[in-house]
Formats: structure tokens, sequence, C-alpha cells
């Protein structure tokens, strides 16, 4: 059971890193958006975006960043998920 107290600073973007690709990080993202509908999500792995998308974890609206990343990239997908609309 997840609970998300209200705060007076919705959160803006949710950053997981799955250990396999059997995790259920984008279960967690899924009951998140129950609570804050705007929140973005940021998948990193070290998995490819094809192996990840395979196990339905890459939905629509869903950013991914494979590891290993420079700060210019972490920067820029961070950038690119919050201002996805």
């Amino acid at each position: 059971m997840i609970s998300c107290p209200i705060a007076t600073v919705p959160a803006m973007l949710f950053v997981a890193l799955p250990v396999t690709v059997k995790d259920s990080e984008s279960d967690l993202a899924e009951r998140l958006r129950r609570f804050q509908p705007a929140i973005k999500t940021l998948f990193m792995s070290g998995y490819t975006a094809d192996v990840i998308a395979h196990h339905g974890v890459l939905e629509a609206g869903v950013h991914y960043l494979q590891k290993p990343f420079s700060q210019k990239e972490i920067a820029f997908k961070v950038r690119e998920a919050l201002e996805d609309r």
C-alpha cells in the first residue's frame, strides 16, 4: 500500500532504477499517478530500451535512459521528461 501525504509542492518526476526487468517500478509509477496525475517518469537501466520495452515498462509518456550515462545526458533526459506535455 502506498500513501502519499498532501504536500505543498507536488512531485514532478519519478526516477526508477529497475534491478531486473521484472521489477515493479512501472506499477509503482502508475500508482503514483493516481495521486499526482501530472508526474513524469524516467526509467534508468543497464538493459537496452528494446529489452525494457519488451517487458511492458516503456509505455507512452515514459522516458528511458540507458546506463552508463554522462551528467549531460541525464540533465537532458530530466529536462525532456519534465517538459513533456
